[in-house]
């Protein structure tokens, strides 16, 4: 057979020296580099987006866990108040123990997570607010196994169940923050791919076949990935309605949707009256079932369109599209019947349930999403403090809604005055009738941004309400030591203290460190207490008496005969001082029923080794009435009037 020269040359040549062979070679050899380096840079990309992801699912897990064991514990807490068997205290007591640990371990695992400065903040709020929580947990514990299961649950409403209103904000703004990192993670990592992307296809049609397959696959993981992330970060988890989250991004899409067409919207806020008994008497699995259960009967209630979302550990956020007032009325009443109708079984048991509901109308006149939710829980709270089983619409005139929003408001200004330094503290003196020696009561004032003092009476309610007495009192102690460390002078001075700060250990430690450095003479430390405070928390009060009266320190009983307490309790208390209520000084020149009262105070406080102090003293008349009767100081405007306090 003929072959052409040129041929016969090729097919003399080995393999490797024929140049189509090269060529190929060449490209083939381009097309896996180019492939090659696609895919470590997809790899890369993707790891570090996964990476990324994994650090931040393992954060919200370790927040869910933190919640979950707060939960529990809180749940442990409740039955050891309740038990009455010692071994049963003490079982529950272990648990508890047990759950501290777990939820510390959480606590401690998010602290070694890689966080920003907003995360790092916020975990360094719930640790101090968990520090707070801490020696009230263990004074429940300490009440509940020594009896006194009253005190305990009062302790439980009072301090425990704000401290975690004040926890979970800053639990779900952590959380939030990692969604809102993990999405716009998410969204550049895609990008990123859809630039390699092209860039493939601008190369060679193999490496670009090659890059589309393995973009397509990453997308498809991301995708799916991505959805699931998103979908746990806007869903409550337990139930399947729409969380938090979800629920303040609808209702912001409302309030601008009212504003922008008039459009006539609602806001209900719904807590479940009876909840914690289900979890104290069948467990959370009982819980947590009713919750599931009342999930789908409200998603059955609503039309398309409207959504529910679980906003807490049994409270709901239903938001109305479209819906006037009126309408709005009558969905809540029939939701709470719809409710009371439904009895709720496990077990051998069976639970009559109802609920509270605060109703918000969202129009175009309505503030931000914030003043609105804020609105909507203070409503519910009203219709939960008036029995329950009601619904109860926000009204902005409203005075109740006034003094709860005005007590929140002053939540927010006292944290940042301590922080400012805008509690100043003023005094007044107290003269003695016998030798003429000084003495001075310390008061406290909020001082306004134009500079106007605003009296104690003020705040102090709000204060006690909202668990920041105590932190208001160790303020105020610190502030008056230092003062006194300063000026070291024979006056004494004499500081209020409330019945929340009676056994606080940070607030003894405090006085008896200073008492301990030398700096302070403790016999011009003298603190003030009111008669209900004493008898309300008698065993702790006489406790941390004793402590520091042992140490030289002088105690006042402030406004006497105001509770029309028993003269017994004198008798139990370390007290230097009686004050004796203004009240009674006010009426003493006209009414002699005043008179022989304040007499007969005085003559049992002798009698029993005390002084008395006469409040609200206004006129030369009442002192000389007072001089007569033999009391032994005297205090109101004749004889000073509040000076502030200088700083040294």
């Amino acid at each position: 057979m003929y072959k052409h020269p040129f041929a016969n040359a090729v097919s003399t040549r080995h393999w490797y020296q024929r140049p189509v062979t090269w060529a190929f070679g060449f490209l083939l050899a381009l097309i896996a580099l180019i492939t090659l380096l696609a895919i470590f840079s997809l790899q890369h990309i993707e790891k570090e987006f996964f990476q990324e992801t994994l650090v931040k699912v393992e954060k919200l897990r370790l927040l869910d866990e933190m919640v979950h064991h707060s939960r529990q514990r809180s749940v442990l807490l409740r039955d050891l108040v309740i038990a009455r068997d010692p071994f049963d205290q003490d079982e529950i007591n272990q648990k508890h123990g047990a759950l501290a640990t777990r939820y510390l371990s959480a606590r401690t695992a998010l602290a070694e997570q890689p966080l920003n400065i907003d995360e790092e903040k916020v975990l360094n709020r719930i640790i101090e607010l968990n520090s707070s929580a801490y020696e009230t947990q263990q004074k429940i514990i300490e009440l509940a196994t020594g009896g006194d299961q009253e005190e305990a649950l009062q302790l439980i409403e009072d301090k425990l169940a704000p401290n975690r209103e004040q926890i979970y904000p800053d639990l779900l703004y952590m959380r939030e923050m990692l969604v809102d990192s993990t999405t716009d993670s998410t969204q550049a990592a895609l990008q990123l791919i859809e630039q390699y992307r092209a860039a493939l296809i601008w190369l060679m049609l193999a490496a670009m076949i090659t890059g589309l397959g393995i973009v397509w696959l990453a997308s498809r993981m991301d995708a799916r990935h991505t959805r699931r992330l998103l979908w746990q970060a806007c869903h409550d988890p337990l139930t399947g309605a729409g969380n938090r989250y979800e629920a303040e991004t609808q209702l912001v899409s409302l309030v601008e949707d009212a504003r922008e067409h008039n459009a006539r919207h609602a806001l209900i806020y719904l807590d479940i009256d009876q909840f914690n008994f289900i979890n104290n008497t069948s467990g959370q699995a009982a819980g947590d079932e009713f919750l599931r259960y009342l999930a789908m009967s409200l998603n059955d209630t609503i039309e398309k369109g409207n959504t529910i979302h679980r906003v807490g550990s049994d409270q709901f956020i239903v938001l109305l599209k479209n819906k006037p007032l009126e309408e709005v009325k009558f969905y809540a009443q029939q939701l709470l019947q719809k409710i009371s109708r439904n009895r709720f079984v496990w077990s051998d048991k069976s639970y009559d349930i109802t609920a509270s509901i605060g109703i918000v109308p969202v129009t175009a006149l309505s503030n931000t999403p914030e003043s609105l939710l804020s609105d909507a829980y203070l409503a519910c709270d009203i219709a939960k403090e008036r029995g329950g089983d009601r619904a109860q619409v926000s009204i902005e005139s409203s005075r109740e809604t006034r003094e709860r929003r005005e007590g929140m408001d002053w939540k927010s200004r006292l944290r940042h005055a301590m922080k400012e330094d805008r509690l100043v503290l003023f005094s007044q003196g107290i003269k003695s009738l016998k030798n003429g020696k000084a003495h001075s009561e310390i008061l406290i004032r909020y001082q306004e941004d134009d500079g106007e003092f605003i009296p104690a009476a003020r705040f102090i309610p709000a204060a006690e309400r909202y668990n920041l007495i105590t932190e208001i009192d160790l303020y105020v102690v610190r502030k008056t030591l230092d003062y006194m460390a300063a000026f070291n002078s024979d006056h004494s001075y004499s500081i209020n203290l409330s019945g929340m700060s009676l056994g606080n250990r940070e607030l003894l430690d405090l006085i008896v460190s200073k008492i301990d450095s030398g700096s302070i003479d403790p016999e011009r430390i003298c603190f003030e207490i009111t008669e209900t405070a004493a008898i309300r928390n008698h065993t702790t009060a006489v406790q941390f008496m004793n402590v520091l009266h042992g140490l030289g320190c002088h105690f006042f009983l402030d406004d006497f005969g105001s509770g029309l307490s028993s003269f017994g309790y004198l008798k139990t208390l370390p007290l230097d001082f009686i004050k004796i209520d203004a009240h009674f000084i006010q009426h003493i020149e006209e009414d002699e029923a005043n008179r022989s009262i304040i007499e007969a105070i005085h003559t049992i406080a002798h009698g029993f080794g005390m002084k008395t102090v006469a409040e609200g003293v206004e006129n030369e008349n009442q002192l000389e009435i007072l001089r007569t009767i033999g009391i032994d100081f005297v205090q109101g405007y004749l004889i000073e009037r509040p000076a502030r306090l200088l700083a040294a």
